[in-house]
């Protein structure tokens, strides 16, 4: 896990959501694309919306294509 921020010294870290996505996908087998990013205060919704695709996404398909 990183220790930066993303958007400010007390937002939290891009890693953390990472974590939480592995996770809820790793439990559920259901794609976390489409999850909020309401508990991450890293996040803006607005602005933030292709980075937090693409990190939904990059972890559906690591994931996904574990064969375990």
């Amino acid at each position: 896990m990183n220790d930066q921020p993303h958007n400010g010294n007390d937002s939290g870290t891009i890693g953390s959501y990472v974590a939480a996505l592995t996770i809820f996908a790793t439990l559920t087998g259901n794609r976390p694309v489409g999850l909020t990013v309401a508990p991450y205060e890293q996040f803006d919704a607005r602005m933030d919306t292709a980075l937090v695709r693409a990190l939904q996404e990059t972890v559906w398909d690591v994931v996904a294509d574990h064969q375990k």
